[in-house]
């Protein structure tokens, strides 16, 4: 688990968790590994949750796995030099903007 999982690095942005039963090893960038302590969900805005996000709290930063945010609340994601747009596939409502 690691590159294809979106990481939090604290517990308190989490809408719900549960703590993960057995040990969850994340490899880091460094090549060493780190453990997540809990799995859950993060709302990013009213139209916007992740799913199965994992607790690694020696973690440096929160990250988003694109690829999964885009299957998984089947959105599209487009890149510009200064920001992101998140956009409903269906729609085409504008999910986010960061």
């Amino acid at each position: 688990m690691g590159a294809t999982d979106h990481i939090a690095v604290s517990s308190k942005v989490f809408d719900h968790a549960k703590t993960i039963d057995s040990i969850t090893l994340i490899n880091l960038p460094t090549g060493q590994t780190s453990e997540a302590v809990c799995i859950g969900t993060v709302k990013l805005s009213s139209h916007l949750t992740l799913q199965n996000v994992l607790c690694v709290p020696s973690f440096k930063y929160n990250l988003l796995f694109v690829s999964k945010l885009a299957k998984d609340s089947k959105v599209g994601v487009i890149f510009y030099d200064d920001c992101c747009v998140i956009q409903d596939c269906v729609s085409l409502q504008i999910r986010g903007i960061g």
